[in-house]
């Protein structure tokens, strides 16, 4: 009978396998939509097109990704806030990747903020044309937080007190 069970259990473990691999808008409608139906480990990979969404990794150890690069995929704000939230101690698990970010107005951070102990990777983005009226309208980095940004272009963002750019 045990044998069954562990056999039963082996079966239904190899049927909820989840896929390495999430695409926007094919699988999922929204970049936010992906992130919530993601487990740690999952690439969420996001088809050329503009895209008007605040997103929040909400913790997730994932990576989400454009397939074609800055140039065909952009985020905008759908709310006043953040574009892209690492709030929940993301560590380097944590990845975004090949964007254009622009349009973000926030108190801190109008197109990236990350906070809480967050240390997410920033790569290859654009991030232009944010703001905030407090610190950091491309990016910023509060309570300990510590993002590795890396081969980003960042330009004309602007921010009421410090870092129109960057703010850490």
């Amino acid at each position: 009978m045990r044998f069954l069970f562990l056999l039963a259990s082996f079966v239904f473990l190899q049927v909820v396998v989840f896929p390495a691999t999430i695409f926007v808008p094919d699988n999922f409608p929204t970049i936010q939509g992906a992130i919530d139906a993601s487990v740690n480990g999952v690439t969420v990979m996001v088809r050329p097109g503009a895209y008007v969404e605040n997103i929040d990794f909400i913790g997730k150890a994932i990576t989400v990704r454009s397939e074609m690069g800055p140039e065909f995929t952009i985020m905008r704000p759908q709310t006043v806030g953040s574009l892209v939230s690492f709030k929940s101690g993301e560590g380097p698990d944590s990845v975004i990747e090949g964007f254009t970010i622009t349009g973000g107005n926030s108190a801190h951070g109008g197109g990236i903020f990350c906070t809480n102990s967050s240390s997410p990777v920033i790569t290859r983005n654009v991030i232009h044309d944010n703001r905030a009226t407090g610190n950091g309208g491309g990016i910023s980095c509060r309570n300990f937080s510590a993002p590795l940004i890396s081969y980003n272009t960042i330009t004309a963002n602007r921010a009421i007190d410090n870092g129109g750019g960057i703010h850490a």
